[in-house]
């Protein structure tokens, strides 16, 4: 049966869907930033070859495109000290030369090491003091490495401390192989020794092989990083400030050819603050509170910038109602992670009436709060923060790994989690 169209009122409905901030969204944008910043150009976003700083110029740039303004400077500088790997990082068990990152990692801390040496994997089944301290004695202990599971830092801690005075070269921590994955937390000091974690598949129990190391590492002191912000005035109560934030920076790299792109882990969660500046920088759209987009460095190092940030507010810390932190929006859940929800009781529920104003194709999951993102810093400060995430914490398959990259980064929830923060902020 044929039907008659008033083409006049579907201009109307085209117009309307196109123009709409939920369903015309620009996904395309935010793919671009994603893309960008896990590009092998960004260095990983650590600080082998300044790639925190080169993915900060792109952002500062990006904000002043938007026309956010700012007050003073784009980036906020602060400084610390970091331990890195620019170089070589080989690694050869029994004339086996290891995978980097596959097979094995670096504790941040270790310092550089380069020689041929002997790994002693004691009886882990039967694990006796004694006996290993025995079998040391037959060794040169100054080319040596022992290797035992991660887990016996905790079951056999005292007996470790003890093994670490006998004079060894270093260490190796055996883990799954799934398990494996790399962070830069405590690479603020160089031990005296080298420590690797290593996939447990490649080292037997009861043995001795030989081990061939040729790691690099820089320890700089003093080195300056940056948070990149900007904010947009609020046109009925600009006194009155919301701060939307993301941790731009990421591993890095782990030696001169191993770079991890952090596609996840945190361009996604940069591309939302992004997008979501993009839309109330339009006029059209100009918010109701004043919104500073703050964009952290140093969060994979132990929350240093926003740290820093809530020690150096650009507004007195009164007129801040609340803050957002997205962190890792790439999984296709079906629900998403609102830590620290189950405290922030107010702005919860806030969120869950915006939430239940529409059909949402996940479920909102209140969590309490947690250590290991950038709202925690809010908190301490005693400002009412969300964190707001699509990751499950015990995830390591997907945490932290050099397959966390563009080519795998998917979310079909993009638009969804972009139209329900934007009605939070629209809705205050």
């Amino acid at each position: 049966m044929a039907i008659k169209i008033n083409t006049s009122k579907l201009l109307v409905v085209l117009i309307f869907l196109i123009s709409s901030p939920a369903l015309g969204q620009d996904k395309t944008y935010s793919e671009e930033v994603i893309k960008k910043l896990a590009s092998p150009e960004m260095y990983g976003r650590g600080y082998v070859n300044h790639g925190d700083q080169k993915a900060a110029h792109f952002l500062k740039e990006e904000m002043i495109k938007m026309g956010l303004k700012t007050k003073g400077n784009y980036l906020q500088s602060f400084r610390f000290d970091v331990n890195t790997y620019p170089g070589a990082m080989d690694v050869e068990i029994d004339g086996v030369e290891l995978k980097p990152v596959t097979d094995y990692t670096i504790v941040p801390y270790s310092q550089g090491c380069k020689g041929n040496f002997k790994v002693y994997t004691p009886d882990l089944e039967n694990w006796d003091l004694t006996k290993i301290k025995n079998d040391l004695q037959l060794i040169d202990t100054t080319h040596l490495f022992i290797a035992y599971p991660k887990t016996y830092k905790k079951t056999y801690r005292d007996d470790l401390i003890k093994l670490r005075r006998l004079g060894v070269a270093g260490f190796i921590e055996l883990i799954p192989r799934e398990k494996l994955s790399w962070f830069v937390v405590y690479s603020n000091m160089v031990k005296p020794k080298t420590t690797l974690m290593m996939a447990d598949d490649l080292l037997q129990s009861n043995t001795v092989s030989k081990l061939k190391v040729n790691i690099k590492s820089k320890f700089i002191e003093n080195y300056r990083t940056q948070n990149v912000m900007g904010y947009i005035p609020g046109k009925v109560f600009p006194d009155s400030v919301i701060v939307v934030g993301a941790h731009y920076d990421h591993l890095g790299c782990m030696g001169k050819d191993n770079y991890f792109p952090g596609a996840d882990d945190n361009a996604s969660g940069v591309a939302m603050v992004l997008d979501l500046a993009r839309h109330f920088a339009d006029e059209k759209y100009q918010p109701k509170y004043t919104i500073w987009f703050v964009l952290f460095g140093g969060e994979e190092k132990g929350l240093y910038g926003s740290t820093y940030f809530n020690s150096h507010l650009p507004v007195p810390k009164k007129q801040i109602k609340y803050m957002v932190n997205f962190d890792m929006l790439h999984e296709d859940n079906d629900h998403l992670n609102i830590i620290n929800g189950t405290s922030e009781e107010c702005l919860y529920q806030k969120l869950m009436d915006v939430y239940e104003s529409k059909a949402r194709p996940f479920r909102l999951v209140a969590k309490p709060n947690s250590p290991y993102s950038d709202h925690y810093a809010f908190v301490v400060n005693d400002i009412s923060a969300l964190f707001v995430s699509t990751y499950d914490m015990g995830d390591t398959a997907k945490y932290h790994v050099v397959g966390d990259d563009f080519e795998h980064f998917s979310s079909a929830y993009w638009d969804d989690i972009f139209d329900l923060m934007r009605g939070l902020i629209d809705d205050d």
